[in-house]
Order: structure tokens, then sequence, then C-alpha cells
């Protein structure tokens, strides 16, 4: 799907407008990746146009 987003936060926020029951796998937490490269709490990093981002569950373990 397309999104359209300047920022990792605003993707999440967009996506929940969207999808209202997203909000509950969001807390659970999630790693998202912009064109490969993985974040799990920098939310304000800037995901440039026509980037390929993937929403990752984190995985509880130790």
């Amino acid at each position: 799907m397309e999104i359209e987003a300047s920022t990792i936060r605003q993707l999440l926020m967009v996506l929940v407008e969207q999808y209202p029951r997203m909000q509950g796998h969001l807390d659970e937490g999630v790693a998202i990746a912009v064109e490969g490269e993985i974040y799990r709490d920098n939310w304000d990093r800037v995901i440039p146009p026509g980037s390929e981002v993937f929403l990752i569950p984190r995985i509880q373990g130790g």
C-alpha cells in the first residue's frame, strides 16, 4: 500500500487512522524497517519519498 508520511511517527499515526485495530499491535511493540535499516524507537526518523517500509513485530526473549 502507499501512504504519504514524512516520518515514522506520522506513518504510524496515518496507519492507525485508516486501520484503528492496528493500535493493539503497535502497543505490543514493533520495529520499523526503512529501506532495510531497522528502527525501534526513533519515530522522528525521516522517511525518504518512495521508500520501502516494513513493520516488524518485536520478538521477546532472553
